[in-house]
């Protein structure tokens, strides 16, 4: 029994070696998450600065409480954007997780079919695109979002 735990046989090893490459992606995709879930909280709080400077322009400048509410509506579109981004970037960790289980499970069990671990690895891989697509819309929004402020000194 201690001889099987201190020296693997190959084919345990190269099942190993074989999940250690979804984990990468997975790691990867959690960097993403992290990240995505920063913006979504900043957009919140950008999202909440803008009403409560809307509430103060009620009374002065319309032209400035338009901007205002023309800004809170693109924000809450960058919000629902990263939303979808960040699940997006979740289907594509759950696929990693159960290609790297997948691997371990076609193993044991020759009944199940060898491509699911790459079906599942290429599933993952189509949705953080998508997340990734969906992030640079994102960013082309929160690029329009800054020009206007700036054109319109609106601080």
């Amino acid at each position: 029994m201690l001889q099987a735990l201190t020296h693997p046989s190959p084919l345990v090893s190269s099942i190993i070696s074989a999940m250690i490459t979804p984990a990468i992606l997975i790691l990867a995709t959690g960097n993403l998450i992290a990240t995505s879930m920063t913006l979504h909280a900043r957009i919140v709080d950008r999202i909440r600065y803008l009403v409560r400077r809307r509430i103060e322009l009620r009374e002065a400048n319309s032209e400035l409480l338009a901007l205002a509410t023309e800004l809170i509506v693109t924000a809450q579109h960058r919000l629902r954007a990263i939303g979808a981004s960040l699940s997006s970037y979740y289907i594509a960790t759950g696929c990693f997780v159960a290609a790297s289980l997948a691997i371990a499970v076609t193993n044991e069990f020759p009944w199940l079919p060898r491509a699911l671990p790459t079906f599942l690895t290429v599933v993952g891989a189509c949705f953080l695109l998508i997340g990734a697509l969906i992030t640079l819309y994102d960013t082309r929004l929160s690029s329009g979002l800054a020009k206007k402020e700036v054109d319109r000194d609106f601080v």
